[in-house]
């Protein structure tokens, strides 16, 4: 439950940042800035008794606060975002385990060289916010808990200085010139060498080249599709190619419920995955997500 108290001050406070005010200060043009978020907020219970179709009694209990905040004067504009997720279940007599965990930072920068095209300067940090555990059946039946992640365990941060084309709401960023950095601020991972660094090192850096693109559309009334795709290669180890493709669709029932599907594919090859043939190795990673809930914008 302290994952879930520590998701909650973190909305608390983000949601008093944005709003708060100072009537002492002479307010300040705030006409180039575009502020807003949302909030999702989703529960699922199930009770079973005596059920002949069978099953298992669950709660759940899931998260999403989005926050931006953009700017745009002249030539210069700056984007920024935060997206946070946390989620947690519990299925029949089993601890409550996490089931959604992310934390995402955005700040984009750009000089508008001619239509269409500026120069772009981008910061992408992401990471979580508590510890995840692989579990699987011991030699005596029982259930063990392996660590595989924690805060910090592992930390992208993406640094890169290139250009963007923009048309409508579809973007392509690309970057000769970019520094990955891996943070694995755990004793345990940082020792086994876990997600790339030397074992019992905590940050490694690799210098590459980074294309990112997106587009945002409206399906129909009330159904707004957006995808993200994100490539990196390290140049001493051009051919391998890190790959992270995101998409979520937002379907709004009224002002306060919506639902929302989000995915995620990733692949990276200096993540080792126990593969489903017992092997461990670079793997293809995939996340879906479906909330429906309540929903706040501001």
């Amino acid at each position: 439950m302290k994952h879930l108290i520590l998701a909650a001050l973190i909305t608390i406070f983000s949601l008093t940042v944005f709003s708060q005010t100072d009537s002492t200060v002479a307010p300040k043009d705030t006409s180039y800035w575009k502020k807003g978020g949302s909030f999702n907020l989703n529960f699922t219970r199930v009770q079973l008794k005596n059920w002949a179709g069978g099953g298992q009694n669950s709660v759940s209990l899931a998260s999403i606060l989005k926050l931006n905040a953009n700017y745009k004067k002249a030539k210069h504009s700056w984007k920024n975002s935060l997206d946070v997720s946390f989620g947690m279940a519990k299925v029949a007599e089993k601890d409550f385990r996490k089931s959604d965990d992310q934390l995402i930072l955005l700040s984009k920068y750009g000089y508008k060289i001619k239509k269409n095209f500026s120069f772009s300067a981008l910061v992408d940090f992401r990471t979580q916010m508590a510890a995840g555990y692989e579990y699987s059946l011991g030699t005596d039946g029982k259930e063990v808990s392996k660590e595989i992640s924690n805060f910090l365990a592992p930390a992208f941060i993406l640094k890169s200085v290139g250009f963007e084309y923009t048309k409508g709401e579809f973007f392509a960023v690309i970057s000769p010139l970019t520094g990955k950095t891996t943070i694995v601020n755990d004793k345990i991972l940082s020792d086994a060498g876990a997600f790339g660094v030397d074992p019992g090192q905590t940050v490694r850096f690799e210098l590459g080249s980074l294309l990112k693109t997106g587009y945002k559309i409206t399906l129909m009334k009330n159904v707004d599709f957006s995808t993200t795709v994100t490539l990196f290669s390290a140049y001493d180890h051009i051919e391998h190619i890190d790959v992270n493709w995101e998409t979520s669709t937002q379907f709004k029932i009224n002002d306060y419920l919506s639902t929302t599907f989000t995915t995620q594919l990733l692949y990276d090859d200096d993540i080792a995955i126990l593969r489903e043939d017992g092997t461990t190795g670079a793997a293809t990673q995939y996340k879906d997500v479906l909330n429906i809930g309540l929903l706040y914008k501001f």
